[in-house]
């Protein structure tokens, strides 16, 4: 059996990925008992997993972000391209609150639906107006900031931190344990300029 480039999929999201693989390999999308059936399974070995030698953790300094006054009136919020499954229990696993999920894959295949809906979602709860800053760590998360037209700060070091500029950030930041220098990168953040 041949390797699958998930890569090339036209929606980088669990669904995404699912449909697209279900059209790759059977030339039609998956049936919902189907969904669900990988679904499952997928949340069932990720829970075998961090049971066995695979830990999820945080993001150094990222449950600080729950318990500090440092953010002011930033308010954190969740979108994923996980489904809504996997990514309460990563949230869970990693000991962060599972209410911060706003959005996810299991709204959408598209992560541009996902993260405007979650931002949506956040508005209503909290009847904001405010600005928009997507923080991410993957080159997807930039090309939703781009196409949303938000600012963005990424999450990385090393080449990570490389190819988050190459792509067009201009804030980014190791990890949360600073978290003075994460406000401000909040502050200084500005939409991702074009690669």
């Amino acid at each position: 059996m041949r390797g699958i480039a998930w890569r090339t999929a036209p929606h980088i999201t669990d669904h995404g990925i699912l449909e697209w693989m279900w059209l790759e390999r059977r030339g039609r999308g998956p049936e919902a008992h189907e969904m669900l059936a990988v679904k499952e399974r997928f949340v069932a070995l990720l829970r075998e997993a961090h049971a066995g030698s695979l830990r999820i953790r945080p993001i150094p300094g990222a449950p600080a972000l729950f318990h500090t006054s440092e953010l002011g009136s930033w308010m954190l919020r969740a979108a994923t391209g996980g489904w809504e499954e996997s990514a309460r229990f990563k949230l869970w696993a990693a000991g962060l609150p599972a209410g911060v999920l706003a959005a996810s894959s299991s709204d959408s295949p598209d992560r541009v639906h996902v993260f405007r809906l979650a931002a949506e979602r956040a508005g209503a709860a909290r009847g904001f107006e405010g600005r928009v800053v997507l923080v991410g760590d993957g080159l997807w998360d930039v090309r939703v900031a781009r196409a949303l037209g938000w600012r963005f700060v990424g999450v990385a070091s090393g080449a990570g931190e490389a190819r988050l500029r190459r792509a067009g950030a201009r804030q980014v930041v190791a990890n949360f344990t600073d978290l003075r220098a994460f406000v401000e990168a909040l502050r200084a953040s500005s939409s991702p300029s074009s690669p």
